[in-house]
């Protein structure tokens, strides 16, 4: 072995602090809004006694998936380069026309 390749051997593959620290860094810049989200759940299940619940969750799930569908919608139409504003029109229309 030559002098270059001992004295590089030992490290490879290795990483020291400050990789770890820009990685991370990297990584919540990268992904901030689940980190923000996991935080705020994390909170609520601390100090909500009932938040992690069955019932919680379904309500949560329940009352974001009509927007949750919505926001799909408006993403295919965005990526096809189209804008509808009526978006918001017809969604509250089929609420008051939908049978209770």
């Amino acid at each position: 072995m030559s002098k270059a390749d001992a004295s590089t051997s030992g490290t490879v593959g290795r990483s020291g602090p400050s990789e770890w620290r820009t990685m991370l860094q990297r990584f919540l810049r990268a992904h901030v809004t689940y980190v923000v989200f996991g935080l705020i759940t994390l909170f609520f299940i601390l100090y909500a006694p009932n938040f992690a619940s069955w019932t919680t969750a379904s309500a949560i799930l329940r009352i974001t998936s009509v927007v949750s569908i919505m926001a799909i919608g408006m993403t295919m139409v965005i990526v096809c380069r189209e804008i509808d504003l009526s978006v918001g029109a017809l969604a509250s229309l089929s609420r008051f026309s939908a049978p209770c």
